[in-house]
This record gives structure tokens, sequence and C-alpha cells, in this order.
């Protein structure tokens, strides 16, 4: 009898320590009539408070509210120029989330736009508040994981690489000045790889380029040893019959062995992402060439183009996600 009551005890005892847990899983949790918002939406940099303007290079934000009641909440960020979108969700009677920038898929919020973050409670349809702040840079893209290269910023891939073509290609890189720009979405500048299809020898491969820096130098960081932990994420747009073929040189026990990750482009700027694991890489750390092909994708007797704009590696899951 004793043991049923001390069981009975710790029940109850279990059921109100958990009263105020937030769970993440299971029903919305809907307001009740006397719902309150007792810290309004609040968006600002936090190396200066400011909730006007944040530099994502070097800082980012903090996204903060509190309720009087517990409930299913969710936060919507939005760029007013780019469209980018992110959100985030959860169930408390508090908000306290940090934003580096990130966006949901492959549309990059950009420098200078003003965005737009709108709290929404489970049960209604209408923004319960709102808030806004200037991004004063483009996004810190070390702040996602371990960018190789987007072309642009001072990272020794920015710019240091090589061409190695069979056929006549035209590598360009495009900035907002070059003519023909064509828009990019995480920032400004992006790499064109393009070649004529040579009727007197018709290959898959029409050409290549590498980087004239050992791989390690140019990541922001180390790559985890699991293959299983790593992704790889590339920004891709070209033109019909376009593939980018990704070269990973690992060595591993004297042996250089290359793991591929084929892409077929398509017209529009299209995030691209794989598992290390999945493209037979044993461990990351050992990684030390990386290159890019140019191929047709059907027919080799037609031309091909390819435009990159972003590299990055990331831990635990795709970027976007």
């Amino acid at each position: 009898m004793k043991n049923i009551i001390y069981i009975l005890l710790a029940l109850v005892m279990v059921s109100f320590g958990c009263s105020r847990t937030v769970e993440s899983s299971g029903p919305d949790i809907c307001p009740t009539e006397k719902f309150d918002i007792t810290g309004l939406l609040l968006v600002k940099a936090v190396s200066d408070n400011s909730a006007t303007q944040v530099n994502l290079l070097d800082d980012y934000a903090n996204i903060s509210a509190a309720f009087n009641e517990v409930v299913s909440w969710r936060v919507v960020v939005t760029g007013t120029v780019s469209g980018a979108v992110t959100s985030y969700a959860g169930k408390s009677n508090a908000v306290n989330l940090s934003w580096y920038g990130q966006p949901t898929g492959s549309v990059f919020f950009k420098q200078g736009e003003l965005v737009t973050f709108n709290l929404y409670v489970s049960c209604t349809t209408e923004p319960k508040n709102s808030a806004q702040i200037t991004i004063t840079t483009n996004a810190g893209l070390s702040q996602f994981g371990h960018v190789l290269t987007n072309f642009e910023d001072t990272n020794p891939y920015g710019g240091v690489y090589s061409k190695y073509p069979l056929n006549p290609a035209v590598q360009t890189l495009f900035t907002p000045s070059t003519g023909g720009y064509n828009g990019s979405p995480q920032g400004e500048n992006y790499l064109r790889f393009a070649c004529t299809a040579n009727p007197d020898s018709l290959t898959w491969y029409f050409g290549g380029f590498g980087f004239n820096a050992p791989f390690v130098e140019a990541l922001a960081g180390t790559l985890p040893a699991n293959p299983n932990d790593v992704y790889i994420n590339v920004l891709t747009r070209g033109s019909a019959n376009s593939q980018a073929q990704f070269i990973l040189q690992e060595e591993l026990l004297g042996n250089n062995l290359k793991r591929k990750f084929l892409v077929t482009v398509g017209s529009e700027w299209t995030l691209s992402s794989a598992r290390l694991s999945d493209i037979g890489i044993i461990d990351p750390t050992q990684i030390k060439l990386f290159d890019v092909n140019l191929g047709a994708a059907t027919a080799k007797a037609n031309n091909a183009s390819v435009e990159i704009d972003l590299i990055i590696f990331t831990e635990g899951k795709p970027l976007g996600q």
C-alpha cells in the first residue's frame, strides 16, 4: 500500500513539475481570452542594442517577446526587397531567438534592405505584433557554415582560382558593373563558366576550374571528421543541357580518392545539397583539393553554361533548413 502511495505522489509531483514545460511537439496551444503580450516583439543588434539596424557580418539580431501564458507562436522574417524569408516556431510564454541573417531556401536577404518580423500565435490569422530592422551588410556566411567561396569576400577562394578547359571555355566573374549581369541571390558577384561545343571533340567534359590554394586554407574553420554530419551546398543557375560536377579529393592511406557531386542546373538560382557520406567521403578532415567541372547533361553537341554563386559546407543539416 505504501508503494502505491509513493508512486501516486511521484506521479503528482511529475505532473505539477511538467506543467510549465515548453513542449516542441503535440497539438498547438491556442491563446485564452485572457491572453496578452506582456513584452512587445523587439528585434535589436546584440553588440549595441540598436533596434534600427544590424551589421550581419560582425553581429546578429536578438528577437524577443513575452506573453502572460504559454501559447504556440511563430515568427516570420521577410525581406522587403529581396523577398527572402525564414520562420521560427515554438510553444512557450516567451520568444528568445538569435538571427544571423539566414534565409530558408536559396533567396538571401540583401544589404540595405528593411526586414520585417511578424509574430503570430496559433488559432489567429493576423500578426499579433511586428518589428523591423535594416541590415547594413550582406549576411556573414561564416555564421551559417564553412564557406569555400562566394566569389566576392576576402576568403582566399574568393578570386584565387584557375581554369583548365578541354574545349574553348570562357570563365567570367560577374559583378554588378559587368555587362550582362543578371542578379545574385546571396550577394553581388557570381562566376559563369560557359563553353561552345566542339564538333570535333564531343565529350561530356567542356572544362573546369580549381583553386590555387589548399582546400583547408580556404574554409572558415575545420570540418568535422564524421561525414554524416557535413553537407556540401552549392547555389547554381545555368542553361539547359548543363551540369556542374563538384570534385572533392580525399587523401586516405596515401591514396587520392576523388568524390563527385553532380548538379544539373536550371534556369533559376537553385540551392543543391548533399551529405558528404552520400557521395563517398570517409573523413572530411582529409579533403585536400576541390575542383569544379563543366559538362553537357544530355547532348554533347549542345553548348553549356553554369553560374555559381556560393559553395559552403554546413554541419548537421543542409543550408536553408
